[in-house]
């Protein structure tokens, strides 16, 4: 589960700890039938158990379009 999405980043509530400065590709499900969002590499910035923050650092062009999206018909 994802909160305080931005295009940069967001808090991720997950499934396993996970520790900070570790590299993760993310699939993100958006609601409502948006199209998947694939980041090719986020880094993990702070962590608190199932509990992270990660920076977007690697996205295809298209996806972000498909994220900014997103993010703005919720602002």
């Amino acid at each position: 589960m994802a909160w305080n999405l931005s295009l940069n980043g967001w808090r991720v509530d997950g499934t396993h700890p996970v520790e900070a400065g570790t590299v993760v590709t993310l699939c993100i499900f958006l609601p409502d039938h948006h199209p998947t969002v694939f980041v090719d590499q986020a880094i993990v910035r702070w962590s608190r158990g199932q509990e992270f923050g990660i920076e977007v650092h690697s996205i295809k062009a298209d996806e972000r379009a498909r994220l900014e999206q997103f993010v703005t018909a919720l602002v």
